[in-house]
């Protein structure tokens, strides 16, 4: 069959080419939209051979209108008209053999109803004459219908399904159109990682998809080939993902040098684009150019509501920097008032205020000037904080404090109270808006963390000997807090965009083996004086917000620059100090004393082929001193060590296991146990933990020996709650041991027995860890701390 005429001055893409052209009102917009959906449907109901290429353009640039506009025009929905008009395509004669294919993919293209999906995907599943391929791009656009819903796990084998149809085809010689479809697949994988917060995994599809981009070029003329012409959008598509990607982790060389690389994008992306480039502009001092960019990208009528909002706050941020004060407070006005329009654009809403808070401090040069500021930022912070109570709880570890415009806002609203009033009221006053921050927190919302003032962490938390250091790294400015049944020490830190490489430099000796210069110049940085000098008052200590330091393992670091901190003192960590007096208010565990190991399982043959997993082993040595220190000590091995183990455990609960990862899920991390049927994988994850807990008394204590059992995926906004320790902790346990990083089999053997003999004796888990770090410090083998400093205690560990 020839391939269809693609006609560019079709009346389909005249009017969709030419759509918002003159526009200046939603009405006159809503007027071409219907203009536009009219002759869809009137094309979906009469087409002839030659109208299906246009009208499957025509439909995709409605479809893009819809995401880029704000979704209700003058009152006109247009996702409802959309669905209207693919209605009218599926029940159109099909008498070209891929009619049946477009039918079904356009009715995933921007619909979230499950009828229409329904429908679509069995027209999709039965098509006769429908290649791979084309099957292929359909489960892809049934993908993001799934993701638009925030059901991430179905979106993930919607592609699954995608790459399989890909798999089962091979590419060859000039089949472009399959490279393109490899990348269309690719760019929704990246789109998945985007929506779960997955930053680096979202890149390497990004990386993936531009590399099937590539192969398949020069693109055809569209006259010639218009199948292949849709793929040249795909790239667009692929640039807006990767450079929302690179703006929220603030890589912005990176995203200059994606723009550039890129060329010449779509007339209705120019403004996105002009938008993440003003960032990078101005990241780098380079204010008159990228107020340029965002005045011209605010000139756009087609651009959305929230690109709008975040493009105003940017260049009031950018005239702010260029002492344009008037003008800035202006251009915050204005968006203040567009996002009082649109009230749905939730994020911009928090930059607006945290911008709010910063002008303020920025303009407290007297101190009356200072009180004003003091009040108008506590003001924001209010309101802040009531938006944030009423947003659904998300169970993937996005977090409050997890985003850094939030850790700016509340970093200068602490400079602001300081600088007001330094001494113990204006400390408590700091301290405490750091606890109401920490109690939005995905764990303390999931535990129902209660409200508490610093009265109620001394008398719960604290006592004779031991302390908290809370961190708030922020950009522009880091906090951090020494507290004590005593005194509130505050401490000003480097930015934390400062620490970055330091940080990174810092984690790669640490995890080489290599020698420690880059830690141990960090140290003093991390705990300056006033810090260490509290710090030695201490026994046991526990820190809050250290997660948010790359998970840097604070227990490496030096103290008085000759000893290991892990090494002096008993160092825990807590997700946050309102979860931490919500697991000190539960009961402790009333069930049986022991110890119960699930260790050295069989694990299912799939899953140690996709993970390339070894064998796991607990060395005789190590298994007779912990049946020394537990005589009772339960072992379950081989095939018995399944995730019906936990169930019912003692007091003490070892898991000596590997560690494996699905990135694609929102908990990706879990342990690999031995499957417990034909039907079940053996992985022990989030959702196992939450099952096997409820109902019942938790144990106190629970290890886990497994590399990455406490890792999070960096996502934006994690805040550390999606990993198996989070689930341990917010399921009753008290104390969790864990590492986010690569285990030592022989050396995590070693240090879970002394561990074990140390908690045997009375020992809090505090000191029992240190202790046990002390002896596998001691032989050469294991001296460098990457063998002993990386499992680190969790939750309650001084009591």
């Amino acid at each position: 069959m020839p391939t269809p005429a693609f006609d560019l001055d079709h009346p389909l893409e005249l009017t969709l080419r030419t759509l918002g052209d003159g526009a200046s009102s939603d009405a006159e917009r809503a007027a071409a939209v219907q203009r536009a959906a009219e002759l869809l449907r009137h094309a979906a109901r009469e087409a002839q051979l030659a109208d299906v290429p246009p009208f499957v353009r025509a439909l995709e640039s409605l479809r893009m209108l819809s995401s880029t506009a704000d979704p209700a025009l003058d009152g006109l929905d247009v996702r409802e008209l959309i669905a209207a008009v693919l209605v009218e395509a599926q029940a159109s004669p099909a008498d070209h053999p891929l009619r049946a294919y477009i039918s079904a993919t356009a009715l995933l293209y921007r619909t979230s109803r499950p009828e229409l999906e329904a429908s679509a995907l069995e027209l999709l599943e039965h098509c006769e004459g429908s290649p791979r391929a084309h099957r292929a791009f359909g489960f892809a656009r049934a993908s993001e219908v799934a993701r638009g819903a925030g059901e991430f796990e179905r979106a993930a084998r919607w592609l699954a399904r995608a790459r399989a149809e890909l798999d089962a085809l091979d590419v060859a010689g000039d089949d472009r159109e399959l490279r393109g479809t490899r990348a269309f697949v690719e760019l929704h994988l990246a789109a998945l990682h985007t929506a779960l917060g997955q930053a680096d995994e979202a890149i390497v599809a990004c990386e993936l998809a531009q590399r099937w981009l590539d192969s398949a070029k020069p693109w055809p003329e569209a006259r010639a080939q218009p199948e292949l012409f849709r793929f040249a959008r795909t790239g667009d598509l692929l640039l807006l993902n990767r450079l929302g990607t690179l703006l929220a982790t603030s890589r912005f060389d990176a995203l200059s040098r994606a723009i550039a690389d890129h060329g010449q994008v779509a007339a209705e992306y120019q403004a996105q684009v002009d938008v993440y480039e003003a960032h990078a502009l101005h990241a780098r001092g380079e204010l008159a150019r990228a107020a340029e960019l965002l005045e011209r990208a605010l000139q756009q009528p087609l651009l959305a509501a929230q690109p709008t909002a975040l493009a105003q706050l940017e260049l009031a941020l950018v005239r702010w920097d260029a002492g344009a004060r008037d003008e800035a407070r202006a251009t915050l006005a204005a968006a203040r008032a567009h996002l009082e329009r649109n009230p749905k654009v939730v994020l911009p809403a928090i930059r607006m205020r945290a911008l709010e808070v910063a002008f303020a401090r920025d303009g407290a040069t007297t101190p009356q000037a200072q009180l004003e500021g003091l009040a108008a930022a506590r003001g924001a912070w209010d309101d802040l904080l009531r938006a944030w109570d009423q947003t659904p709880l998300d169970g993937s570890g996005v977090g409050f404090l997890g985003f850094p415009q939030r850790r700016l806002m509340l970093g200068q609203l602490i400079e602001l109270e300081l600088a007001v009033d330094p001494g113990p009221a204006g400390l408590r006053a700091a301290f405490e808006h750091l606890l109401e921050a920490q109690r939005r927190g995905t764990s303390s919302r999931r535990m129902n963390a209660p409200r508490v003032t610093l009265d109620d962490v001394r008398r719960e938390l604290l006592g004779p000997g031991r302390g908290l250091i809370v961190y708030l790294p922020s950009w522009r400015g880091s906090h951090a807090f020494a507290v004590d049944s005593e005194l509130v020490v505050h401490v000003a830190l480097p930015p934390h965009e400062d620490l970055g490489d330091e940080l990174n430099d810092a984690l790669a000796e640490l995890r080489e083996g290599r020698a420690t210069q880059r830690l141990d110049a960090l140290s003093p940085r991390l705990l300056p004086a006033p810090l260490a000098d509290r710090v030695r008052r201490w026994e046991s200590l526990a820190f809050v917000g250290a997660d948010l330091l790359r998970q840097l393992p604070i227990e490496a670091l030096l103290l008085d620059g000759t000893t290991r901190l892990g090494l002096a003192k008993g160092v825990y960590w807590l997700p946050s100090i309102p979860a931490a007096v919500a697991l000190a208010r539960r009961p402790s565990s009333t069930g049986r004393a022991g110890l119960r190991w699930i260790g050295a399982p069989h694990v299912d043959p799939r899953i140690a082929r996709r993970q390339q997993l070894g064998v796991v082993a607990l060395d005789d040595d190590a298994r007779v001193r912990i049946q020394r220190a537990f005589t009772s000590a339960e072992f379950f091995e081989s095939s018995e060590a399944t995730v019906d183990r936990l169930h019912g455990a003692p007091r003490v609960l070892a898991l000596y296991a590997h560690g494996v990862c699905d990135a694609t899920r929102p908990h990706p991390n879990g342990i690999a146990l031995a499957p417990r049927d034909a039907r079940d994988d053996g992985v022990l994850d989030f959702e196992d933990v939450t099952a096997q807990l409820a109902g019942e008394c938790a144990p106190d204590l629970v290890l886990l020996l497994a590399c990455g059992a406490a890792k999070t995926i960096h996502k934006v906004g994690d805040d550390g709650s999606d990993q198996l320790g989070a689930a341990f902790l917010e399921g009753g346990v008290r104390c969790v041991a864990a590492s986010a990083e690569p285990l030592h089999q022989g050396a995590t053997a070693q240090l879970a027995a002394a561990f074990l003999e140390q908690l045997a004796r009375g020992s809090t888990p505090a000191l029992a860890m240190r202790d046990a770090r002390r002896e596998l410090a001691r032989d050469a083998r294991f001296a460098h701390p990457k063998f002993w400093s990386t499992l680190q205690l969790s939750g309650l560990a001084d009591r």
